[in-house]
């Protein structure tokens, strides 16, 4: 990947940690980790190591999902509520009991097939 293909509110992995992306600058980007780590990464990073996009599976408000994440009280099937972009934490899931809801990742949901 080149520094010219990084695009906001995208993920990226470099030195095997996931990033995403929240400002491209001219010479640098500022990436937050799955810890909430900022770190900025200079476009000449991008010359001397494998940087590659993360491609996350897609949902939308309305959808039922699973819940894999970090929050053990969550039960497993919970319902996209709102969408945002901007900050890692993009998808507000709620309990089908509503009475459960919490910010998360694309990494914390997994789309139910049925």
């Amino acid at each position: 990947m080149k520094f010219s293909d990084v695009k906001e509110n995208t993920w990226i992995r470099y030195k095997e940690n996931v990033y995403y992306v929240s400002q491209v600058h001219h010479d640098y980007i500022d990436a937050m980790s799955l810890h909430y780590e900022t770190i900025e990464i200079p476009d000449v990073a991008f010359l001397t190591n494998n940087i590659e996009l993360v491609e996350l599976q897609n949902h939308n408000v309305g959808d039922m999902v699973l819940y894999v994440g970090t929050h053990q009280d969550m039960p497993q099937t919970v319902e996209i509520i709102e969408y945002s972009t901007g900050f890692p934490l993009q998808y507000y899931v709620q309990t089908l009991d509503k009475e459960m809801s919490t910010w998360t990742t694309a990494f914390d949901i997994t789309s139910i097939n049925y």
